[in-house]
């Protein structure tokens, strides 16, 4: 890029639909009430409001595949079954589910101020999104701005 087509770049502030804003409290409180059931659900709706801000995100289609393969584990594994296809089938599905949540990460500190811890997110994933997507809903972190073209 040369001077002029720096003179030509412009800043332009985006807004975002706003996140689902439920106190991680009170998510891990219906977790618990419903023994995960709630957590299945609210988990594929803040993958729907990120798939909103990043149209590009694949983090529901993961989810969606993590819960077949667990569900497969669940209902399908009988005794016929070696004891190590199953294991493989739930570290798939937990593999897949991790990767949602991290690539949802991603999406997110790309479109806000918002730095969000690695290792937080792998160890308390659904809540500790919801902690961020609440402060977001608060408008406690801006956006970014994004480099526009004229």
């Amino acid at each position: 890029m040369d001077a002029r087509e720096y003179a030509l770049e412009t800043r332009a502030v985006v807004t975002y639909p706003k996140p689902p804003a439920m106190h991680w409290g009170l998510v891990l409180l219906f977790h618990v009430l419903t023994f995960g059931i709630f957590t299945l659900i609210w988990t594929l709706r803040q993958a729907a409001w990120v798939r909103q801000i990043d149209p590009a995100s694949k983090a529901a289609y993961l989810f969606a595949v993590a819960l077949g393969l667990e569900a497969f584990v669940v209902f399908a594994a009988d005794d016929a079954w070696t004891l190590w296809a199953p294991m493989l089938t739930h570290l798939a599905g937990t593999a897949l589910g991790l990767w949602a949540f991290v690539s949802m990460r991603h999406s997110v500190q790309d479109r806000f101020a918002a730095d969000l811890s690695i290792g937080m997110t792998i160890f308390f994933n659904v809540f500790y999104l919801q902690y961020h997507l609440t402060r977001i809903a608060a408008a406690e972190y801006p956006t970014r701005y994004l480099a526009v073209r004229t």
